[in-house]
């Protein structure tokens, strides 16, 4: 015994299909999501990478400025840190007296923020190249506003380079000129001279910066510290970097107590002039002979030149508690260790060697950090969340600090615009397609729907007159109908109902030509008049037996005119209409049905309409009732017969001859309107 399935209704189905979408777009979503995750994954690495790539680049860039700016004082000679320097003449073979570049002040050696050069002897004692050691007890011939001046430097450099145990106190620093030059410790005496670093450990430098104070700053270090874990990009190392080490040199300096003699010397009307009127980098050799001539003139004994070779360690970088910074280097003589260096105002000195290649960078900050401390920083804009893109310790001397690069907002290029066409091309085909599906599988569960219908309303309707045709039949054959009225009666009713038949089963056939394809329509001109008395004799008997009356319009304008149109087509849409308007008008107070032509919305159509004054055709179902197999109305509660193809064929045999079928509600009522072309 085969088990029958159960019902189910056209809702549960079309629930069921959703379902079943909704579970195969989850199945291709997902996957895709992870797939277009992936490629913008790898797509923000890739934007990651060349950014820092750049910011590696520039980080070099300003690596290069800082070592350029150093190199000169890297190879500064011993000599120029005395405030009285030899001068050689190697062709007449003598020697003579002139003043070091750096005894002007503030001396023009071009860093930025420079506080003074000074010098540290073995013994302790602390000098400058801007005072002249003369001696207790002489006084040089410079004005008292410019020996304050230089001995005010001098204090201030003391000062900044003495340590806490040994630093001056006030009053010694309010009169330095008084004060004992007593042997004192500075933060550059006992410092060893650093080995030289290799690559790896400059680089290690990098994790001095405390996570935590970038984060107060709102910077996302997590990718930077992932990758960094990885080993993923493996930190730059500078094996080709500049590394300057000890080397030998051979100097020639004059004694510069007896030299300073010469200054002080009351009989020196044309001596040699103070620093402050020769410029320390101007080559006036006249000038400087003649006050060499000057100083043999006065008959002064003659400064002695000492000789000698000593060694120059590397410039070293100290970073003072005061913000400042100390260049310093190491100098070997005769087995004694003297310290030679500068000193600067580090955010002044930073903020010109940074600023002017920063301003035109693509990044929203930099910062500048020594050892877990961020000593500088520079930001284009603030408030916003930024990103770590590099961090890199500098080279020798700035081995002790590093550069921190961030930038507010990467630049995705065009490559992020095709990614994201391609997504949402990939989601609109998704949606897209599921959607399609959705509406044609809702489509087939309605068709299968209006067909089960239609085959239940096709057995309805000719199950119904047939039986009654068939018991009419039998009564008139069988002789038991004496009464004549009720004869003619009973042949009327079968005469109608196989009419009704004969017209389903034309509908049927004719459906299933025109859905193959095998019925042409064959158009011919002819008068609209014409036309409508014709069909007129086709309709009137049909009206008539239903209770309905007819009336006819023809319009007296449109005479001399003629329709293409194939007559058996336009019969069958005008009587499907007509029955249409007979079922659904048949509880109408006015039984009424008019049929006519007029003058269409341009002048080569003409319009034919029947019209009925029924209860019309709801707003949502104007454009359904042309649906094969659609009726209105729930199919467990309709009275009225139909099968739904009559207007489907009516649209369908309009169409084959060029011709619109549309609808309109009146009040009350509906009217069908056909349009026609007129004729050549």
């Amino acid at each position: 015994m085969t088990r029958r399935r159960p019902y189910r209704s056209s809702g549960s189905a079309k629930k069921r299909l959703a379902w079943m979408l909704a579970l195969f777009l989850g199945a291709l979503s997902l996957p895709a999501y992870l797939l277009v995750a992936r490629v913008y994954a790898q797509l923000e690495s890739e934007i990651y990478y060349s950014a820092r790539d750049g910011a590696a680049r520039w980080v070099d860039r300003i690596d290069q400025a800082l070592q350029a700016g150093v190199q000169k004082e890297q190879e500064r000679p011993i000599a120029e840190y005395s405030f009285f320097n030899v001068l050689e003449n190697p062709l007449l073979q003598t020697e003579g007296l002139k003043f070091s570049p750096l005894s002007e002040v503030p001396p023009k050696t071009g860093i930025a923020g420079l506080i003074g050069y000074f010098q540290i002897d073995a013994d302790g004692s602390f000098h400058i190249p801007a005072l002249p050691d003369i001696g207790r007890g002489k006084q040089p011939v410079l004005s008292a506003e410019e020996l304050a001046k230089r001995r005010t430097l001098k204090a201030t450099l003391q000062n900044l380079l003495a340590t806490e145990q040994a630093a001056p106190n006030e009053q010694q620093a309010a009169k330095p000129a008084q004060r004992d030059e007593a042997k004192q410790q500075y933060v550059v005496s006992n410092l060893p001279e650093p080995a030289v670093k290799d690559a790896a450990t400059v680089e290690s430098r990098s994790e001095a910066v405390i996570g935590k104070q970038l984060q107060e700053k709102n910077i996302d270090t997590g990718k930077w510290e992932k990758e960094r874990k990885q080993n993923v990009y493996p930190a730059k190392k500078k094996a080709d970097a500049t590394v300057y080490k000890t080397r030998k040199e051979m100097v020639k300096l004059p004694e510069q107590s007896l030299a300073g003699s010469l200054l002080s010397s009351p009989q020196n009307q044309r001596g040699l002039a103070p620093p402050a009127a020769i410029a320390p980098e101007a080559d006036d050799k006249a000038a400087v002979s003649s006050a060499a001539a000057s100083v043999r003139s006065v008959r002064s004994p003659k400064p002695v030149v000492f000789s000698f070779e000593s060694e120059v360690g590397p410039l070293q970088l100290l970073s003072l508690s005061s913000g400042h910074l100390c260049f310093y280097r190491q100098v070997w003589h005769n087995k004694s260790r003297f310290i030679q260096g500068f000193v600067v105002d580090g955010a002044a000195y930073w903020r010109t060697a940074v600023e002017p290649l920063f301003d035109g960078a693509p990044y929203s900050s930099v910062l500048i950090a020594d050892q877990g401390r961020v000593v500088q920083q520079f930001k284009k804009q603030d408030g916003q969340p930024e990103t770590l893109l590099y961090r890199s310790a500098l080279l020798p001397p700035f081995q002790s600090f590093e550069l921190i690069v961030n930038s507010q907002g990467l630049d995705p290029g065009p490559g992020k615009q095709v990614v994201d066409l391609l997504a949402l091309s990939l989601a609109l085909v998704l949606f897209g397609g599921v959607l399609v599906f959705y509406r044609l599988g809702s489509k087939q569960v309605d068709l299968n729907r209006q067909q089960q219908n239609f085959i239940s309303a096709v057995s309805h309707e000719l199950k119904t007159p047939l039986t009654s045709i068939r018991m009419y039949g039998e009564m008139l054959r069988s002789g038991w109908v004496l009464d004549e009225m009720k004869k003619k009666s009973y042949y009327d009713f079968i005469f109608f109902e196989s009419e009704r038949l004969s017209r389903l089963i034309a509908n049927v056939l004719q459906l299933a030509k025109l859905e193959n394809g095998q019925m042409p329509a064959e158009l011919r001109p002819i008068a609209p008049a014409l036309l409508l008395q014709r069909v007129k004799g086709k309709i009137a008997a049909q009206i008539e037996a239903s209770g309905f009356e007819l009336i006819c319009q023809l319009p007296d304008t449109l005479e001399g005119i003629t329709v293409n149109v194939d007559e058996d087509a336009f019969y069958q849409v005008v009587i499907n209409l007509v029955d249409n308007a007979i079922k659904f008008a048949g509880d109408a107070a006015n039984k009424t049905i008019e049929i006519g032509f007029k003058a269409g919305e341009t002048r080569r159509e003409i319009l034919f309409f029947v019209r009925d004054y029924g209860p019309g055709i709801k707003k949502d179902q104007l454009r359904k009732i042309f649906t094969l197999f659609y009726r209105a109305g729930d199919e467990m509660t309709r009275t009225r017969p139909g099968t739904g193809i009559g207007l489907a064929l009516a649209k369908q045999l309009a169409v084959s001859m060029s011709a619109r079928l549309t609808v309109e509600n009146r009040q009350p009522g509906a009217e069908f309107r056909v349009v026609l072309k007129l004729g050549a």
